[in-house]
């Protein structure tokens, strides 16, 4: 590494943006970080840029933007690196010579490597609470190193309240639990399937219900009961 990584270091600090793009599809949320770089489309810087990230198969992205009517602004293009694993080596590449963004290379480093969809469904969600709260946690953390009001819109918050507020299979859960008073998996899975066999619930919620009470420590399900109720109520 040398004089290119050092030069796209310094741009990167001058011209870069660090940001996790949230989007609301019908059946879910995700969420995308990214690190973009806007430039004019003269092609010297541009062709560098490309080459740098070429040279290290970073894949890229990159967006041309015409100016509009009279305006006297050139034609600028954005380059976007989005894999969580080119970001990555991005981050290693430039850390050592970043100052600017330095915070947000050390933040984009430690990005959650799990799903970064979260999916709903009409019987309800896939219950992925720790990959949330790391994103949501995340969000958060980029906020603050920004100092932007820009784009809050998907506040670490906002990501909660959605999840909880999706979480159709909860309320079973916790009426289940809270019937047998225990914290023991086997009562509890006892419990669930007399309700079963009595046909108060349906199969497919038995056994969804069953997995992820076998799967899950129970204090932590009762955690996450408590956010859902605090958040249940909350419009998206």
């Amino acid at each position: 590494m040398g004089i290119d990584e050092s030069w796209l270091a310094g741009l990167i600090d001058g011209e870069g943006c660090f940001s996790i793009s949230v989007w609301k599809r019908r059946n879910g949320i995700s969420i995308t970080p990214i690190i973009r770089v806007a430039l004019t489309t003269e092609k010297t810087w541009l062709e560098k840029v490309e080459s740098i990230y070429k040279k290290y198969k970073i894949p890229y992205y990159i967006y041309y933007r015409k100016p509009s009517g009279k305006s006297t602004y050139k034609e600028s293009a954005t380059i976007s690196v989005k894999h969580k694993g080119a970001i990555k080596k991005l981050c290693n590449i430039i850390k050592k010579y970043s100052t600017v963004k330095s915070p947000h290379i050390d933040l984009f480093l430690n990005l959650p490597w799990r799903r970064r969809t979260i999916y709903t469904t009409h019987h309800g969600i896939y219950l992925i609470p720790k990959g949330v709260e790391d994103w949501a946690n995340i969000i958060d953390a980029n906020f603050k190193i920004t100092n932007s009001g820009r784009n809050k819109k998907w506040s670490g918050d906002k990501i909660r309240k959605f999840y909880y507020s999706k979480g159709y299979r909860l309320p079973i859960i916790e009426d289940v639990i809270n019937s047998t008073g225990t914290n023991n998996k086997n009562k509890i899975i006892g419990e669930l399937e007399l309700r079963y066999k009595s046909k108060k619930i349906s199969e497919p919620s038995y056994y969804s219900v069953r997995k992820w009470i076998l799967q899950n420590d129970i204090n932590e399900i009762l955690e996450i009961l408590k956010k859902y109720n605090k958040f249940r109520k909350v419009k998206i």
